[in-house]
């Protein structure tokens, strides 16, 4: 078996998990018999992509202000009600 563990990030005032998420996340891959490797790894990164994990460790690699969090999502809004707009 193949497992993954993600410490989630504190709350608030450094108490607890964030908006009641579990402090960590368990992502298992069993390893069928005969079954080679690289597909249990494939279906890994499936399960990575489809949980967005990968995106959030990602953009933990670095210290991001929360000033540039904010620019980052509104410009991400800006295009989508630009797209919304072209679209009708």
């Amino acid at each position: 078996m193949l497992y993954f563990f993600l410490r989630r990030k504190k709350g608030p005032l450094g108490r607890g998990p964030p908006s009641g998420r579990s402090k960590r996340s368990v992502i298992q891959v069993k390893v069928k018999r005969g079954e080679p490797v690289d597909k249990a790894l494939k279906r890994l990164k499936k399960a990575l992509d489809k949980e967005g994990l990968m995106r959030e460790i990602r953009s933990r690699r670095y210290f991001e202000k929360p000033s540039e969090i904010r620019r980052r999502e509104l410009a991400r809004a800006r295009a989508r009600a630009r797209l919304q707009a072209m679209e009708s």
